[in-house]
C-alpha cells in the first residue's frame, strides 16, 4: 500500500512539473499576473497567476486515473470513493477559493 502512494505522490509531481510550465506561459501571454507597484519589492517582473490549476489538475488526474483503474495492485485497498471524496472535495473547495483570489484584488 505505501508504493501506492508513492505512486500517485510521483506521479502528481511530475504531471504537475510539466503543466506548470504550460500555465505559466499562459499567464505571460495574457497578461494575467500581479506587476510589483515599486521598486522596493523583491519581484521585478510580472508574477503570473493560476499556478494552482496545475498543481489541482496534476493531483485530480492522478487520483481519478487511480479510481477508474482499480485492478492495478494495491489501489483498490489504498484509495476507496470514500478516501477520494475526503481528499478531493476540500482540495477543491481550497483550489477555487485561490482562483478567486489570484482575480480578485
Amino acid at each position: 500500500m505505501n508504493i501506492t502512494y508513492l505512486g500517485v505522490f510521483v506521479s502528481a509531481v511530475l504531471t504537475s512539473f510539466l503543466l506548470t510550465r504550460k500555465v505559466r506561459n499562459l499567464a505571460n501571454s495574457r497578461g494575467w499576473g500581479y506587476v510589483p507597484p515599486s521598486a522596493r519589492h523583491v519581484h521585478t517582473a510580472l508574477i503570473p497567476h493560476l499556478g494552482g490549476i496545475a498543481i489541482f489538475i496534476a493531483v485530480a488526474v492522478v487520483v481519478v486515473t487511480l479510481i477508474a483503474f482499480p485492478s492495478l495492485p494495491g489501489v483498490e485497498a489504498a484509495l476507496s470513493r470514500r478516501t477520494v471524496l475526503y481528499i478531493l472535495g476540500p482540495a477543491t473547495l481550497v483550489f477555487l477559493l485561490g482562483l478567486y483570489d489570484d482575480f480578485r484584488p
